[in-house]
């Protein structure tokens, strides 16, 4: 009887190591993308459409929160797509802890401050959109570490500053760059 129930308790710890593991390895990438969007939103100061609302829901999986869209198959956040939301405040340098991210698009809102330069680290980036915002000061150098990029618009903002010439070396895949109605040199 005792050995039953060793046998019992071993498979129970068994079963919940592998649990852990697989769930564990499976969703540390979309746990890490929900506290880098719950970083991002603790910057938002203003949200007038309401379209974070969803974000703060505690029944709602990050891959339906508004403007978010993962991977089916690997349950990685892959977009994240705020456009001409009205969205007022800052840009978490968070942001960069999803290694999945291909699209950021924060275009036409009421951001402020500074670009965060850990953005540079998203290396699977492809599509990068800011324009219309209110962000200053000048384009990250680390910027040039974005080599799928194939799509960059941060016009209309107040950058000013030299054009990172690290941005454009040895690329060939970026297609499309907006860097207009801005201060740069």
């Amino acid at each position: 009887m005792m050995g039953l129930f060793r046998l019992a308790v071993f498979l129970f710890f068994c079963l919940d190591t592998v649990h852990s593991t697989v769930l564990g390895k499976e969703n540390a990438g979309i746990v890490n993308g929900k506290k880098s969007l719950i970083s991002f939103m603790s910057g938002i100061v203003s949200d007038p459409q309401n379209a974070l609302d969803s974000w703060k829901s505690p029944g709602v999986h990050v891959c339906d929160w508004s403007g978010v869209r993962c991977n089916n198959a690997s349950d990685m956040i892959v977009e994240v797509d705020l456009s001409g939301r009205s969205l007022g405040g800052t840009i978490s340098p968070a942001l960069a802890n999803i290694s999945s991210l291909q699209i950021l698009d924060l275009s036409g809102n009421f951001l402020v401050g500074r670009i965060p330069k850990e953005i540079g680290h998203l290396v699977r980036l492809r599509q990068l959109s800011l324009s219309g915002n209110f962000l200053e000061d000048h384009i990250p150098s680390e910027f040039g570490l974005l080599h799928n990029l194939d799509y960059l618009n941060l016009g209309s903002n107040h950058l000013e500053g030299e054009i990172p010439s690290s941005l454009f070396c040895n690329r060939t895949s970026l297609g499309y760059v907006d860097l207009s109605n801005n201060s740069l040199g």
